[in-house]
């Protein structure tokens, strides 16, 4: 009894083997992500410089978890100012630039639109859909430092 338990151990590593090998390919094949949660629910992902300083931060609104599947991505335009306050303080954002009428610049295409907040040293730009009312449909946001240049992506990352 004992030696048929055992074989038929042998035979499912047998079978197994090669899936679990090739599954470790797959894997291998797949970015690596750096995420922080840094309000309950709501993402920040750091992009760096070669010398290690953050260039831009993504920031959204956790889709998916062990515990919840969201239907409400959105984020509030007070939830982001608060974020851009956090990671990029006044006093290091520096003052934005007098622009013709003091207006952000927002680009519209089809249903989504961009607006972005260009300070000395960051700009902030806020993603959208223009289909929710007032604010409501803001998808996404990122913080990007000017003098500083992300380090290049490789092929294989997307």
């Amino acid at each position: 009894m004992k030696r048929t338990v055992s074989l038929a151990c042998v035979a499912v590593l047998l079978v197994l083997a090669p899936l679990i090998a090739q599954q470790g390919k797959w894997f291998s094949k797949i970015q690596t992500l750096e995420v922080y949660e840094i309000r309950p629910g709501i993402l920040m992902m750091p992009r760096y410089t070669d010398d290690g300083d953050v260039c831009e931060v993504g920031i959204e609104r956790i889709r998916y978890s062990p515990n919840l599947i969201s239907r409400n991505t959105s984020l509030s335009r007070e939830e982001i100012d608060q974020i851009v306050d956090e990671l990029a303080p006044p006093g290091e954002r520096g003052p934005k630039p007098k622009g013709l009428f003091g207006y952000d610049d927002i680009l519209q295409m089809g249903n989504g639109y961009t607006t972005i907040e260009t300070y000395e040293n960051v700009s902030v730009e806020i993603y959208g859909d223009a289909s929710h009312k007032c604010n409501q449909g803001i998808l996404a946001a990122t913080i990007k430092w000017n003098k500083r240049k992300c380090k290049a992506e490789s092929p294989s990352q997307h």
